[in-house]
């Protein structure tokens, strides 16, 4: 987690507030709490506790809405949004969802109350449905979150401020029932603090999350309180670039409630998506190849998310366990002409199907270059707008010049791809 490897093999596991779960229930993309010590090399650790609760729980309410890798969905009228690096359990992403399915999501919450998915977690039918979200409309027996009234006057409450519970608080609720006429019983409220919990001052922590109410060198992070001073280290942009939504990873010591941070991790969005068969690894250097030998090569860096949806479907996977003529889904960013660094890499089963989506290095027709390969489309289409609208090949040349974004499909012959469908945008 956060480019820490973490030994959880004697850590208590808190798993939607039970505990004495193993290792093997946690799944990459969870957004978890973990407690413990991290070693001098900063890149190890031994976990004490590791907590995991979803945001959201219930039946999905109508069809998603998908646009590329990109799309929305809502739970309980509440809205939910997925890109390229929300990873899936059990899905084949955004269009193996269906409404009144049942769906557990874990996120981050945006400065406007939005959340963002960074797991979809497909799960059986099953008692205790979880929603979050600020309370509104507060009443001593009742109040609204996204629409919905909950009647909380006979469930459990936890961590409720002294005066009771008032508008704007993010509270966490589980009812063991489906709202009725837009009313639901809440069996527990958990009033939700934010930040990090439970730490001495002068403690080191970590928190990820997106940025909300920015001013200054000042700004919170899932609901923590951070600062940054005038030594604060920064990758991936600085503190003028940084703004509310941001998703961020902050480090420093905490007191009195304050992060200071001493480092600022900033995420930006992929810029390149790719399912392709590996052609070569090198495990020492981090880099896998795909697209052939001369094809595209990906740095994946101490932060990059491995997951494996193959059939073999391994818990522990990484570069280490991938081989040549496996096929993995890949997301990053472009850092040269044929190179790019991977954020998340997922193995998956045998597919003759390629993709790839990125910006254009040059297009003259028939033929496309996407980071270095070759992509011909020699074919009678279909060829798409960026609104998904069917248009000619020589339309969609001409929309199609250097740096703009496109996504083809099709086969890859060991020199160049053969479209069968290309797409203007993601």
């Amino acid at each position: 987690m956060d480019g820490i490897e973490f030994a959880s093999n004697s850590a208590g596991i808190i798993i939607d507030d039970t505990a004495g779960n193993a290792d093997t229930a946690l799944q990459a993309g969870m957004v978890v709490k973990v407690q413990g010590t991290i070693n001098s090399d900063n890149r190890t650790g031994i976990a004490g506790t590791i907590r995991y609760t979803p945001q959201l729980r219930g039946p999905v309410d109508a069809t998603p809405s998908i646009s590329g890798q990109s799309g929305t969905f809502t739970i309980f009228n509440q809205p939910v949004v997925v890109d390229a690096t929300t990873t899936y359990n059990n899905t084949q992403g955004l269009t193996d969802i269906t409404p009144l399915m049942i769906v557990e999501v874990s996120g981050f919450f945006d400065s406007t109350g939005l959340l963002h998915a960074t797991r979809v977690i497909k799960t059986p039918p099953r008692a205790g449905f979880v929603m979050t979200g600020n309370a509104t409309n507060v009443t001593p027996t009742t109040f609204s979150i996204g629409g919905i009234t909950v009647n909380y006057a006979a469930s459990t409450r936890t961590n409720f401020p002294i005066g009771g519970l008032t508008n704007g608080v993010l509270v966490r609720i589980k009812t063991g029932t489906l709202p009725s006429f837009g009313l639901v019983t809440a069996t527990s409220v958990e009033a939700l603090t934010g930040g990090v919990t439970n730490v001495n001052n002068g403690q080191q922590v970590r928190v990820e999350g997106l940025v909300s109410d920015m001013s200054g060198n000042r700004f919170d992070v899932a609901g923590q309180s951070v600062a940054t001073t005038s030594t604060t280290i920064y990758e991936g942009g600085t503190l003028a670039t940084l703004s509310n939504n941001d998703r961020i990873d902050a480090e420093g010591t905490i007191n009195n409630g304050l992060l200071t941070a001493t480092k600022v991790r900033i995420t930006s969005a992929p810029d390149v998506v790719l399912q392709a068969q590996v052609t070569q690894i090198n495990t020492t250097g981090g880099t896998v190849t795909v697209f052939g030998a001369s094809g595209i090569t990906i740095q994946l860096d101490r932060y990059a998310l491995f997951e494996d949806q193959s059939n073999a479907n391994l818990h522990s996977f990484g570069i280490n366990t991938l081989s040549t003529l496996q096929y993995v889904s890949v997301a990053g960013k472009k850092n040269g002409p044929n190179t790019m660094t991977g954020t998340r890499l997922t193995r998956i089963n045998p597919n003759t199907q390629i993709s790839l989506t990125g910006a254009l290095d040059s297009a003259a027709l028939p033929t496309l270059v996407i980071l270095g390969v070759r992509a011909e489309t020699n074919f009678a289409g279909p060829f798409k707008d960026s609104n998904g609208n069917t248009i000619t090949q020589v339309q969609f040349f001409d929309q199609a010049t250097a740096g703009t974004i496109v996504k083809v499909d099709g086969t890859f012959s060991g020199s160049s791809i053969t479209v069968t469908q290309a797409k203007i945008g993601s």
